[in-house]
């Protein structure tokens, strides 16, 4: 009775192995360009990429190439953030075909895939030319989400111009619709360590000032506390000294556009640190933004003093003497790289970030409240 049994078992996984093997073989049964590149030939292309112009709700900018540097033409060439043109040049020429879709324009929208320049649409359009104007690749964005087993994936809609037919694709790819998306939001990185004080002065003319005691603090106190007050909350002293740890800007415009007859009538915020920085931020209004330029400076008289400690087996004089040099050096070269990256641009600061320039003292201090016994008889 078990050998009756096991032959019945073999006979049904030799049909299920054959069945399988013959299904495996079938031509008809694969998706005709499955598997393949969207972009043949375009990864050994990417060098030549100069110029992308990008299209979404009926709004084109154009990202471009200049002595090596990516920059967004509609903002003077102001640098794209970092890695942002390799990922979606790169992530373009390797993207593959999953399966086809619709061929008919009134299934687009329902993919994301209506014409980007209809104000409407939600769909992007890529365009990438090499320095000749030649195009290297022309492809429509559609719907995202994340691919099947690949959690480092996602799978898009696309078309690729002029061909009608849409198609499921997965990869990699940056997306951004707005050149703010685009460009480098980054600002000013101070590092919590270096921070000595920072000086915010109102319109009105009231200065707030927090600062770490020393070198080695590691919170922010205010400064000048009327008697009988004290902080109501020290993470909102720490949210005013952290303001230029890492300062990020909603939008930017060449300096050269931007007026600051006003500055003298705006908030005016002035860091200094223990190694000889003094940043200076300047604002202007204009309308409901908020811009700012920054400049830096380095004042040997901020330096801090190294603490007194027992002598090094070398001259003392002479390796205090080398240490200064190398710290002033590596702080004036920070000043000189800070003043190349603000000097052209006026950058847009985010409303939350304007908040803390329009902070009160008042704002951080509450009254000390006399302790009361609990009582009892």
């Amino acid at each position: 009775m078990r050998s009756l049994k096991s032959l019945v078992l073999l006979a049904v996984l030799t049909v299920v192995v054959l069945a399988a093997a013959i299904m495996a073989q079938k031509p008809s049964q694969a998706i005709p360009g499955a598997g393949e590149l969207l972009f043949p030939g375009l990864l050994g292309k990417v060098n030549k990429a100069v110029e992308i112009d990008v299209q979404s709700k009926g709004k084109r900018f154009t990202l471009k190439q200049h002595d090596h540097r990516w920059g967004v033409a509609e903002r003077g060439g102001y640098p794209v953030a970092p890695d942002k043109i390799h990922k979606l040049l790169v992530g373009a020429a390797e993207l593959r075909r999953v399966e086809p879709k619709t061929d008919k324009a009134k299934h687009y929208p329902a993919l994301e895939l209506a014409d980007p320049a209809r104000s409407d649409s939600k769909s992007i359009e890529f365009k990438v030319k090499d320095g000749d104007g030649k195009v290297l690749a022309d492809w429509i964005l559609g719907k995202r989400s994340f691919a099947k087993g690949d959690p480092n994936a996602s799978e898009f809609f696309v078309r690729v111009p002029p061909d009608a037919r849409a198609w499921l694709v997965q990869g990699s790819l940056p997306i951004g619709k707005s050149v703010t998306e685009w460009i480098d939001q980054r600002v000013a990185a101070i590092a919590h360590q270096r921070i000595r004080e920072v000086k915010v002065t109102r319109p009105d003319g009231e200065s707030l000032v927090v600062r770490r005691l020393s070198a080695t603090a590691a919170d922010y106190t205010l400064a000048d506390i009327p008697a009988g007050m004290e902080v109501s909350e020290s993470w909102k002293v720490g949210d005013v000294g952290r303001f230029l740890e890492d300062l990020r800007c909603d939008d930017v415009e060449p300096i050269a556009d931007a007026s600051f007859v006003d500055a003298d009538r705006q908030p005016r915020l002035e860091l200094t640190t223990y190694d000889g920085l003094r940043v200076v931020m300047e604002t202007t209004k204009d309308g409901k933004r908020t811009l700012a330029r920054l400049r830096a400076s380095f004042d040997p008289k901020l330096v801090e003093k190294p603490a007194k400690t027992a002598a090094p087996a070398e001259d003392t004089k002479a390796a205090k003497k080398k240490t200064k040099a190398g710290d002033a050096l590596g702080v004036k070269q920070s000043v000189a790289d800070l003043n190349r990256r603000w000097r052209d641009w006026a950058f847009v600061l985010p409303d939350y970030k304007v908040g803390y320039l329009l902070t009160k003292r008042g704002d951080l201090l509450k009254s000390k409240t006399a302790k009361k016994d609990s009582g009892g008889g």
